[in-house]
């Protein structure tokens, strides 16, 4: 990709424009550093919530190992039932946040990609126009 500045601002020079050869696009550099800071900010929200969903899973099955093998059935007394049913909310919760993790990794993983590509071409867009910023 190529970059040319397409309208200055020497005022405020992260909104500066900037045309992108290839792209037929035109971004400011502020776009672009608004970008990286939503997505660090999607990364930093995710990975905690996965630091708490599998801290759920791990609490799960520590208290519960047998959540797999318990379901209620008719000829359980009612303690049993009751037993059985705590069971089972247990398996829910583990198995609500292991859905999450296994969702939301994947979602890190790409935000994590783009802020590394916005950052390169950060760097190339400086190296080009010669814009300084802070």
């Amino acid at each position: 990709m190529e970059y040319k500045i397409k309208k200055e601002d020497k005022k405020n020079p992260k909104d500066t424009l900037i045309e992108v050869s290839g792209l037929t696009d035109v971004i400011s550099i502020k776009q672009i550093l608004d970008n990286i800071e939503a997505l660090e900010g999607q990364v930093t929200e995710l990975s905690g919530k996965i630091g708490v969903e599998e801290a759920t899973m791990k609490n799960v099955v520590d208290n519960h190992p047998k959540v797999g093998d318990l379901l209620p059935n008719s000829t359980d007394t009612k303690e049993v039932k009751e037993e059985k049913n705590l069971f089972l909310v247990a398996m829910f919760i583990f198995l609500k946040s292991r859905d999450y993790v296994q969702r939301a990794r994947p979602i890190v993983k790409e935000r994590k990609d783009i802020i590394k590509e916005e950052t390169v071409n950060l760097e190339k867009i400086k190296e080009v126009t010669g814009i300084k910023y802070e």
